[in-house]
């Protein structure tokens, strides 16, 4: 006699279940592991994160440019996830034996799910102060932004901010232009320079691609 034919919401719950698929997704996440840490030499840790650790889908060039589409860690890591809870937790046949392995998949999903709330929820930065100083900001890793001060009132400053993310498209021949909050004047933003850091410098620095300004370059 014939087994019963499984439905298709059958046969999904066990695909998502199988051992088989969760080797597949560890080895997906080794192949993308490794081909993000050969582009940070070109690119840059937050870059990368970004592309290859944080997204559903990437787009990753062979040698000689030619782009492959593949599955973003962020959307492998929420399949194993599913894979776990079923296979793992779920389809897992129950003995006392065992109670290590359960104990080790829920370790692991408890790490998930840290690393869930910490990529959407956490703010990261740091603060460097000398002995005796004091301060109430830290700076940003990688969220950078342009800051205008108005320091006409004597008993507080006021912060007029614009994030990276708005003039990011601000480069070399482009312009962009921004009023914050109630500025009587507006911004324009061009030749934004990612990577870089303004240093002071006389005008024997000034050159077409690096002019000095307000002695800065």
């Amino acid at each position: 006699m014939a087994p019963p034919k499984r439905s298709f919401i059958q046969q999904l719950y066990r695909f998502f279940g199988s051992f088989g698929l969760a080797i597949g997704l560890i080895f997906a996440l080794f192949v993308l592991t490794f081909l993000g840490t050969l582009e940070q030499a070109n690119t840059g840790l937050y870059d990368v994160q970004r592309k290859y650790f944080t997204s559903f889908f990437l787009w990753h060039k062979l040698p000689g440019g030619i782009p492959v589409p593949l599955p973003g860690v962020y959307l492998l890591m929420a399949i194993l996830s599913v894979n776990l809870i079923i296979g793992g937790m779920i389809r897992i046949r129950r003995s006392r034996s065992l109670i290590g392995i359960y104990l080790t998949h829920g370790g692991i999903l408890f790490l998930m799910l840290s690393s869930l709330i910490t990529h959407h929820y956490t703010i990261e930065g740091q603060m460097t102060l000398a002995p005796g100083e004091t301060s109430t900001t830290f700076e940003s890793y990688n969220e950078w932004e342009l800051a205008v001060t108005d320091i006409s009132d004597p008993d507080h400053d006021t912060e007029h901010l614009i994030a990276a993310k708005h003039f990011v498209d601000a480069t070399e021949g482009k312009s962009q232009s921004f009023r914050p909050g109630d500025l009587p004047f507006e911004i324009a933003v061009s030749g934004y320079a990612r990577n870089s850091m303004p240093k002071p410098g006389g005008p024997a620095l000034s050159t077409a691609d690096r002019p000095v300004l307000e002695g800065f370059y």
